[in-house]
């Protein structure tokens, strides 16, 4: 796997729609929370898109996912978060290529690039040492995506 091939759109990828501004910043903020929980004040109009794309999801209070339409009638109080998939979404082009990079092992300088602290930001990538690595969940969305990109392969 190459770095490039980790970034380039599969065409799944290329008619999945962009979030809009607002979404962009909501999955953003929830891809830097500790548990990976959207903002309170998400209106609904913007939550209801977002459960259409599969970048959000809730749970019951015993942890159990909801399907959309139980989610958005579900008054238990529980958070909204972000999937794997919104995590990706709302990674940059060049964010998406660096994790590529991670992802074959080589050993890349910790950065102090914007890039970088947004991976590091968003858990997806850690410093150890002088060396910047994937995390667990970092590992897992390059494996979704190239998962994805070789499903859509002719």
């Amino acid at each position: 796997m190459t770095s490039s091939s980790t970034a380039a759109p599969t065409s799944l990828e290329a008619a999945m729609r962009r979030p809009t501004v607002r979404e962009g910043q909501h999955l953003i903020h929830a891809s830097r929370h500790p548990r990976g929980c959207l903002p309170t004040a998400v209106n609904a109009r913007l939550v209801k898109a977002m459960l259409a794309e599969d970048w959000i999801y809730r749970e019951d209070m015993d942890g159990y996912r909801l399907e959309a339409d139980e989610a958005l009638g579900y008054r238990g109080g529980t958070p909204w978060r972000i999937t794997d998939r919104g995590r990706w979404t709302a990674l940059t082009v060049r964010q998406r290529r660096l994790l590529g990079e991670l992802a074959e092992s080589r050993p890349t300088p910790a950065r102090r690039d914007a890039r970088a602290t947004a991976l590091v930001e968003a858990q997806l990538a850690e410093e150890v040492g002088e060396t910047l690595r994937l995390t667990t969940l970092g590992r897992r969305l390059v494996r979704d995506s190239t998962q994805r990109r070789e499903a859509d392969q002719p």
